[in-house]
């Protein structure tokens, strides 16, 4: 069962190796739209051009959206008529979280609410929340703070 067909995604985080897995995974499964949600404007015309070598035909239903998911507003802009979100939580900075593990659980936390407060707001049928993919498992940075 395709649960992609003839829907709206939006994929936060969308240039993240997380997010990219998802774009292709779901150009491949029939959705009548895919935006691509992210803050690097740079790695998503990257991504975007990339998408239309690999699929062309495919590629044509991605839409872009550089935005911040730490802002409601943004989200506000990019969810509305969306039938699934696949949210990958992001850090508002990109700190070292070995260093800052508090801060990076913050952060994490507050974008996920963010995309949740936003899909209830606009009536999303669902929302997938993946966690994001770092070198250092978060749960073991934390266990490293006393």
């Amino acid at each position: 069962m395709n649960i992609y067909i003839d829907k709206t995604l939006l994929i936060t985080s969308g240039t993240s190796d997380t997010g990219q897995t998802l774009v292709r995974h779901v150009l491949k499964g029939g959705a009548k739209e895919i935006r691509v949600f992210d803050g690097n404007e740079e790695r998503l015309v990257v991504m975007r051009n990339e998408l239309l070598v690999k699929y062309h035909d495919a590629a044509a239903n991605v839409k872009y959206d550089c935005a911040d998911i730490n802002d409601s507003e943004s989200l506000d802009d990019s969810i509305p008529g969306a039938d699934l979100v696949l949210c990958v939580p992001t850090l508002k900075s990109v700190t070292d979280i070995e260093s800052y593990p508090a801060d990076a659980c913050t952060s994490l936390l507050e974008s996920t609410d963010n995309v949740m407060q936003s899909a209830i707001k606009y009536g999303v049928e669902k929302v997938v929340v993946l966690s994001p993919a770092y070198n250092e498992p978060l749960y073991k940075a934390l266990s490293m703070t006393s």
